[in-house]
């Protein structure tokens, strides 16, 4: 293991921290630990020569200018006195309710999936209280829509691209007489794999627009609901359950005007917090933007965080004194209705946005404030 410093003047409050950690794993090869200090960060990495160390230096400070440039506005909040202020991961992986088969993908059961169970139940009927339509959407989609749609560009560090054995027999029979692999062994895959043109899903709501390319619909609003698979590469951010590489997510996807689409985002908006708070949580709602991993992208990040274009429901862990997401709700504007092509009646410029939930990390969060007894529950949840 080799230390390198990068030299940078930085006040390293949490916020920031956590912005450079989320990210910079995925710029440096080979890092294994990252220290914060007065003068710059030292990295700790297993070869220094594959660092491009003014490259990182000049990307984290773009982060730096980025994160002065948004800071989130606490929109709501509700404060309730904790009654459980431990960690619940080790005893519900103790319970095997929570199984890591492989790093950052559970398997679920017990009383936490029966209770994930409810709150996808309440989100469901919420859809079809307003009319939203159901869909079934699959675990892939194709590499170019993710291009074309411009989530490779805004997010190539959380991609996870999938590709199939090469036509080719000498590949086939390469992989068939395989029969045990280490993690530093992965790499001799790549001689026989052929085209990524698939990836796996890092959302919902992207297999809801590519099944609307290039419709025209006979009325002025369109309402979906879906539930799916999210994968995305998270590197050594892992954590517990409140960073996963893979999880299960409910969205719903509203399609019409300006005045529309934001109607359906409050309402939703309204109906989770009044939940909230019937269940006693402590929860805030803030401003928030998309994790953008190039620079250039700073201006986004503002101006959805000016202009509230992407608001996240976060519920309190007490044992960390942290805030997680567990809920966001999206204004797309206009953006991805051009690129794909879908036209309303009567709507001379078509608008969506959506409203997503992470299961696995909503239930581990009430899990955070409500623990083990059944008393400490809600109702709805025990």
């Amino acid at each position: 293991m080799e230390t390198i410093k990068v030299p940078i003047n930085a006040i390293w409050d949490v916020d920031l921290k956590k912005k450079v950690l989320e990210r910079i794993y995925y710029a440096v090869p080979g890092l294994a630990d990252v220290v914060f200090q007065s003068e710059g960060l030292t990295l700790k990495v297993t070869e220094a020569a594959q660092v491009d160390l003014a490259g990182v230096g000049i990307y984290v400070q773009d982060l730096i200018k980025n994160t002065k440039k948004v800071k989130p506005k606490v929109l709501e909040q509700a404060t309730v006195d904790p009654t459980f202020v431990e960690n619940p991961f080790e005893a519900l992986k103790a319970q095997y309710e929570v199984f890591e088969t492989h790093d950052g993908s559970f398997v679920l059961s017990g009383n936490f999936l029966r209770r994930m169970t409810i709150i996808d139940t309440l989100i469901r009927q919420h859809a079809a209280t307003i009319g939203a339509d159901e869909m079934a959407v699959p675990t892939l989609l194709a590499t170019k829509s993710l291009v074309a749609n411009g989530y490779l560009h805004d997010f190539p560090h959380h991609a996870l691209f999938a590709a199939p054995v090469k036509h080719d027999l000498r590949a086939l029979q390469a992989v068939a007489d395989i029969r045990q692999v280490s993690s530093e062994d992965f790499y001799q895959f790549n001689d026989y794999l052929g085209a990524p043109d698939q990836i796996l899903a890092p959302t919902v709501c992207y297999h809801c627009f590519e099944a609307f390319r290039d419709r025209q619909f006979d009325k002025p609003e369109v309402l979906i609901t879906a539930l799916g698979q999210c994968h995305r590469f998270e590197s050594k951010n892992l954590k517990d359950l409140r960073r996963l590489k893979h999880f299960r997510m409910r969205e719903l996807v509203y399609f019409g005007d300006e005045a529309s689409v934001q109607r359906r985002l409050n309402a939703s908006v309204d109906w989770i917090l009044e939940i909230m708070r019937n269940w006693n949580v402590q929860f805030r709602l803030v401003t928030a933007n998309d994790p953008f991993f190039l620079a250039e992208s700073d201006r986004k990040s503002a101006y959805q965080t000016a202009f509230h274009l992407k608001r996240e429901l976060q519920l309190y862990l007490p044992f960390a004194d942290q805030w997680l997401a567990v809920g966001s709700f999206n204004h797309h504007q206009s953006v991805l209705a051009e690129k794909y092509g879908f036209k309303l009646q009567n709507v001379e410029k078509s608008q969506s946005g959506c409203i997503g939930f992470g299961f696995e990390r909503f239930t581990y969060a009430l899990y955070c404030q409500f623990g083990f007894l059944p008393t400490a529950w809600p109702v709805a949840l025990k």
